[in-house]
């Protein structure tokens, strides 16, 4: 996958998720940390 086809998911799907992860985590703080580090793990393993 090319960085250009992962930044399209990333767009495509970073709103969804995000809204998912709040709901677990109640926190807009704990979200959005929870979100860059799951991306940052994510281009890691690709």
């Amino acid at each position: 996958m090319t960085g250009e086809e992962f930044s399209g998911l990333v767009e495509k799907y970073a709103g969804t998720l995000f809204r998912m992860v709040l709901s677990v985590t109640l926190s807009r703080e704990d979200a959005e940390d929870a979100m860059q580090e799951a991306l940052f793990e994510a281009v890691a393993h690709r």
